[in-house]
């Protein structure tokens, strides 16, 4: 009968298993790391991108707020001289100029339209998160300064400006009103004709208190705006001096 001997494998000490557990750990820390600089570099750059794009529409915005601000300063140059007009209708003068002139610049207003895409996705998607937090309070601040004059703008400016258009109706001629400024280029009355055919002088009294008032309003809507303008223009030379765009 033949006898086998059984062949006995040494024990592995415990600092071998030791070693293994480590270089394990090592791999996966490693990898874990690797991945989220990896994930780091992917979000910086899109925040990155971000970045770009709200710059892009900032430079738009401060095209509209350029328009705008000429716009409202002629506006309220021209109605500075609201009480000179209103002297020459008390006293019975040949107002029809004076008037149609401050009728132009004041029976509506231009809106604050902004290019707001980029801000939206970034509050939206939580894409603020992506940026230092300097940069997300630099912008977060412009979107709350910009929220705060659009509500005033669709609130306290459209309020008055509602009221001042009643009052225009309830003093013009309309047929002079739709043929010689709305129908006419020149947006100018027709000579030979008046604007208004009521000479209720309470009304017109009333005419002119609100054109002060909406006067201030586009004064105070002009500085506004003027802040705005250069609270962009500020954003601009930091994130294109920040990240060399």
């Amino acid at each position: 009968m033949e006898v086998h001997s059984h062949t006995h494998t040494p024990r592995k000490k415990w600092t071998h298993y030791f070693w293994e557990f480590l270089m394990l750990f090592l791999a996966v820390i490693a990898g874990f790391y690797a991945e989220n600089i990896r994930e780091h570099k992917v979000e910086h750059k899109r925040g990155k991108e971000y970045l770009r794009s709200f710059l892009a529409d900032l430079k738009s915005d401060t095209v509209t707020y350029k328009g705008l601000l000429e716009t409202y300063d002629k506006k309220v140059k021209v109605l500075s001289h609201n009480y000179d007009c209103y002297t020459i209708i008390k006293k019975g003068g040949d107002f029809n100029e004076c008037l149609s002139e401050i009728l132009v610049w004041s029976f509506g207003f231009p809106d604050i339209i902004t290019e707001d895409r980029t801000l939206q996705q970034l509050k939206s998607s939580g894409a603020l998160r992506l940026i230092s937090k300097q940069d997300a309070d630099s912008i977060t601040k412009y979107d709350s300064e910009l929220r705060e004059q659009l509500q005033g703008e669709r609130t306290g400016v459209q309020e008055i400006q509602t009221l001042l258009r009643n009052a225009y109706f309830e003093l013009l001629n309309y047929d002079v009103y739709y043929k010689g400024i709305m129908q006419n280029s020149d947006r100018r009355f027709i000579p030979g004709t008046n604007l208004i055919n009521n000479k209720d002088q309470s009304k017109i009294d009333r005419l002119f208190s609100i054109i002060s008032r909406y006067q201030q309003l586009m004064r105070n809507q002009y500085h506004n705006i003027y802040d705005l303008n250069e609270r962009a223009k500020s954003l601009i030379n930091y994130f294109s001096e920040k990240y060399h765009f």
